[in-house]
């Protein structure tokens, strides 16, 4: 299979292009419904919190506690390659283990919901040992990574999200979170 060249986003402030991008980014990102959860409004959909050590490709800015990204694909991008690295980095295995580590009981989330509304959502157990399948290029594994990254943006943003969630910005996240394993 032919290797493809996949564009390359800029962070905020690396030139005056990147600048005006990032000013007109803002400017649509207001223009979005209010009502819109504010993860699908930052096209952020698992609401990753913004790092002051690194910032993802594609991304434009942060709401003050959380990323905005440029598109959709960009913020699954980044979801992908942060639970590839609960993998290789923590070894955490189950979506049980991975989402605790996502939304730990000590934020105040209702982590045990979130395992069981996952797990439903995906069709397999909490033990489910999903880890090792992110950056893989089967194409069953990929379809239960894009599976559990569905299901969290829909715990995340409510059940409403479903609507404005588009499965194609998901796959194509996936894509632009490991290219070179195609």
């Amino acid at each position: 299979m032919e290797r493809q060249t996949l564009p390359r986003v800029q962070s905020v402030g690396h030139s005056n292009t990147d600048a005006i991008n990032t000013m007109e980014f803002k400017v649509i990102r207001k223009k979005m419904d209010d009502k819109m959860p504010r993860g699908l409004r930052n096209h952020n959909p698992l609401n990753i919190r913004d790092n002051a050590h690194s910032t993802w490709l594609g991304q434009a800015g942060n709401d003050g506690s959380f990323c905005y990204f440029l598109d959709d694909e960009w913020g699954y991008r980044a979801a992908f390659r942060l639970l590839r690295n609960y993998y290789k980095k923590y070894r955490l295995l189950t979506i049980q283990e991975m989402i605790t580590r996502w939304a730990p009981p000590t934020d105040g989330n209702h982590t045990d919901a979130y395992i069981k509304k996952v797990a439903n959502m995906m069709g397999v157990e909490r033990d489910f040992k999903v880890g090792r399948l992110f950056g893989s290029y089967d194409d069953f594994d990929q379809y239960m990574c894009e599976q559990m990254v569905y299901a969290m943006a829909i715990v995340e943003n409510g059940e409403a999200a479903k609507e404005y969630i588009d499965k194609s910005k998901i796959t194509r996240g996936y894509e632009l979170a490991f290219p070179y394993e195609r």
